[in-house]
This record gives C-alpha cells, sequence and structure tokens, in this order.
C-alpha cells in the first residue's frame, strides 16, 4: 500500500505532526510519501491519504480547502484520514466537540474519511506575533499541548483499519 501523509501548516506544529503520523506508519513497514500539500501533483499513485491542516480563525487553512476542493473527484477513489491541529475547544465537553468538527466541516463535507481527529497542537511567540500587539506576543509563553503517544495511536488505528479495508 502507497501512503500520502500531507498537510496545511502555518508555524510548523502541523507539519511535526503529520511527520510522526509518518514515522509511526513507517515503522510499520508502510511505504509513505511525506509532502506539504502545496507540492502535491498527483494522487493516482496513493491507495490513502492522511491529510491535515491547522486552524486558523476557527477553519482549516485555506489553501488546504482550496486544494481538496480541486482533488475532490480524485479523492472519491482514495481512503482518506483527516487530522486537525489546532489550541481552542480542548475540552472533552460535548461544546467543545460540537466546536472541532466545525474547523474541518468543510472538507468533510467533500469527502468521505474514514476516521478523522483532532490533535491539540502549539502555541509560541511566532504565532503570537501574527495574532497580538508585539509587545503582549514578547510575553507569549510556548505552549505546547501535542500529546505524541495519542498521535501515533490514531495513525496505527486508522493503519489497521487501512488494511482490513484494502485487504492488506
Amino acid at each position: 500500500m502507497k501512503i500520502l501523509v500531507t498537510y496545511a501548516t502555518r508555524f510548523g506544529a502541523t507539519e511535526q505532526v503529520a511527520e510522526a503520523i509518518a514515522e509511526t506508519l513507517r515503522e510499520k513497514g508502510q511505504n509513505v510519501d511525506l509532502l506539504p500539500i502545496e507540492s502535491i501533483t498527483t494522487l493516482e499513485e496513493y491507495q490513502a491519504v492522511f491529510l491535515g491542516s491547522a486552524v486558523n480563525y476557527g477553519a482549516w487553512l485555506a489553501h488546504a480547502v482550496k486544494f481538496v476542493k480541486a482533488k475532490q473527484e480524485v479523492f472519491k477513489d482514495i481512503q482518506i484520514a483527516l487530522f486537525t491541529v489546532h489550541i481552542t475547544n480542548l475540552g472533552r465537553d460535548e461544546g467543545s466537540r460540537r466546536n472541532r468538527l466545525t474547523f474541518s466541516k468543510e472538507v468533510r463535507d467533500l469527502l468521505n474519511p474514514i476516521d478523522e481527529a483532532f490533535f491539540a497542537g502549539k502555541f509560541d511567540r511566532r504565532a503570537a506575533r501574527e495574532l497580538m500587539p508585539k509587545w503582549v506576543a514578547r510575553l507569549v509563553p510556548t505552549i505546547d499541548l501535542r500529546k505524541w503517544d495519542r498521535i501515533r495511536d490514531w495513525a496505527l488505528q486508522v493503519l489497521e483499519r487501512l488494511e482490513a479495508d484494502l485487504n492488506y
């Protein structure tokens, strides 16, 4: 099985999550390509795609949504798992869960993903500089909420499902 792990990132945290997913799959002997969305030219060689994006103002990054819209027909023949990296709506309550679902709604409605995960991300001064006044951004500590074991466990769960669905 040939698998693509692709991502849209703004400050690099989503890329690191994608790297952990790809590494986990490779450790299980899978043939995996890891590429940013903007460098994808073809999808035809892949049987499965792990597709992820960071969140900006409550939704997937615009270039990730544009990519999905442009490749929507090709995705009909590929198993897809979605992942979203975010720093809001982190609670386990129903309201937080519902709010997380809105992050990827636009792409989920275009695809038929076999699975979807939401991972807490990272926030640092570099990100803060774009969202806050510079004097406030200088005071922001790095907050890294990523749970690497959870990310790897999810990748393995999706791989098991892919292997079962595709008879590998």
